[in-house]
């Protein structure tokens, strides 16, 4: 597995177990790690995930080619990570807007 791109460096993330996508420490949700951190991690042969939630960040995990597709036109150029399973991770932030009731 290869590093993290410098891209999602300002993000957030977990451990996760090897060939899985489940964080395995307690209170991983309240317990993130930066780039920097992960990237030690990752270097000994283990496993990330990228938290939602924080930087405005959301993750569209598109398995199936034609979500992704459909996803694609309705976004802006959006980064895009190729899944262990050959699908894509579509990330982008997108920045709160008050609601008007």
């Amino acid at each position: 597995m290869g590093l993290i791109p410098k891209k999602l460096s300002n993000l957030k993330f977990c451990r996760v177990l090897k060939s899985t996508k489940k964080p395995f420490e307690k209170n991983w949700v309240n317990k993130p790690y930066s780039y920097e951190e992960i990237e030690g991690h990752i270097k000994k042969g283990e496993n990330y995930g990228v938290l939602c939630g924080y930087e405005n960040l959301i993750v569209i995990d598109a398995d199936v080619p034609e979500l992704a597709e459909a996803v694609s036109k309705l976004l802006p150029p959006s980064f895009r990570v190729e899944t262990g399973s050959g699908g894509i991770n579509i990330m982008e932030k997108f920045k709160p807007k008050a609601l008007k009731l």
